[in-house]
C-alpha cells in the first residue's frame, strides 16, 4: 500500500472499526510497516519469491506484520473472515487503472459515507 495515505488509513479505522489492512504487492515492506502503525495486524502479499524473502526479512521486527508469499487471487480468499473488519488494498501496476483499489468487509452501518465515499472505499 505504498500509495495509501497513512492519514486516511487512521482514519478510517475508527469511522470503520477496522481491525487489520491486507496489502498485496510488499516489494520492500515500507507500505506494511506504516499500516502497521494504524492497525494491530497487517497482512503483506507479494507474488515474486524473491521479493516476498526480502520483504519478509526487512519485516521480522514488526510482529504485526505477516508477510506471504502467492498470487493475491489465491491467498485473500484464505483470509475472509467476517468477523475481522479488513481493509484490503492493491498497488499492484499494469491494469488500466494504476490507482489502489480499496475494499473493506467493514459492515455498513459501522461505514461513513462521507470518509469512505471520498476516500473511493467500497464494500466487499
Amino acid at each position: 500500500m505504498g500509495n495509501v495515505p497513512i492519514d486516511l488509513a487512521a482514519e478510517l479505522r475508527p469511522l470503520l472499526n477496522l481491525e487489520r489492512a491486507v496489502e498485496t504487492g510488499t516489494y520492500q515492506g515500507n507500505g506494511a510497516r506504516r499500516l502497521a502503525e494504524v492497525f494491530p495486524s497487517v497482512i503483506t502479499i507479494e507474488l515474486a519469491q524473491e521479493l516476498h524473502q526480502q520483504a519478509a526479512e526487512n519485516l521480522a521486527d514488526t510482529p504485526a506484520i505477516e508477510a506471504r508469499p502467492g498470487d493475491s487471487r489465491q491467498v485473500i480468499p484464505g483470509l475472509v473472515d467476517a468477523s475481522i473488519p479488513t481493509l484490503c488494498g492493491s498497488t499492484a501496476t499494469g491494469a488500466a487503472d494504476p490507482r489502489p483499489a480499496w475494499r473493506t468487509n467493514a459492515p455498513s452501518s459501522a461505514r461513513s459515507p462521507r470518509s469512505a465515499r471520498a476516500a473511493g472505499v467500497t464494500a466487499s
